[in-house]
């Protein structure tokens, strides 16, 4: 009941959804730094999701936030993303506010994997590019880092055979796998995983953890 609960304010909340507007700052993020001072935020002026949270993770730091459903986790992560105007307090990405940073400076620096993560009716190839000038033999390397190479090998126009609407034609861990197949082309500096584990078996899980462990050196968590 809960989840259903959390699930019709989310709907709601993407309603009311405050048209965001980006900086003009184009130059890329270097280190992945984030700095978040006195922040609140909230979908509705009565209800606030997120109430003066400030916190800190250095350049290439690991931080996990764990609380119940509905506490705001992924409102933060979508603060993070730039989905939603920062109102009041500060969201800063390499000491720099999240406002002056351009659409293009945020996609390509942060990524964020959720736990159901959107496929589009197009091929594998176009799935992990997401239009992104990318080679071939780059996106081969993701798939067999996240062991999907020989799923799409056996697919009937390899890496270019269109997949169903909304994945209807892979399972849930195989989504989650070619979601980090995605990140491992982008190269983020910021990576947001929001519950990208849970209902997966753990055969998933050990290839999910092996490409973050390719992308942990040079990536925020």
């Amino acid at each position: 009941l809960q989840q259903a609960v959390v699930a019709g304010e989310r709907i709601f909340e993407l309603m009311d959804r405050s048209q965001q507007s980006y900086g003009a700052d184009d130059s890329p993020l270097a280190g992945g730094r984030i700095d978040i001072t006195d922040l609140s935020f909230a979908y509705r002026a009565d209800k606030k999701v997120l109430q003066h949270i400030s916190l800190s993770v250095p350049s290439r730091g690991f931080v996990a936030l764990v609380g119940h459903t509905g506490s705001g986790k992924s409102t933060l992560a979508n603060l993070l993303m730039g989905y939603y105007p920062v109102s009041e307090g500060e969201v800063r990405l390499d000491g720099r506010p999240i406002s002056s940073l351009s659409h293009r400076t945020l996609r390509q620096g942060v990524a964020m994997v959720q736990q159901d993560p959107v496929v589009i009716a197009d091929s594998v190839l176009a799935n992990v590019t997401l239009g992104r000038n990318i080679e071939e033999d780059a996106v081969w390397r993701a798939l067999e880092t996240v062991q999907l190479a020989d799923l799409v090998r056996g697919f009937p126009q390899g890496i270019h055979t269109r997949l169903g609407e909304q994945g209807n034609n892979l399972s849930v861990g195989q989504k989650q796998l070619l979601a980090m197949a995605r990140v491992l082309v982008q190269a983020p500096q910021i990576l947001i995983l929001d519950e990208a584990t849970a209902n997966i078996d753990s055969g998933t899980e050990q290839a999910i953890q092996r490409a973050l462990r390719a992308i942990r050196e040079h990536t925020t968590l």
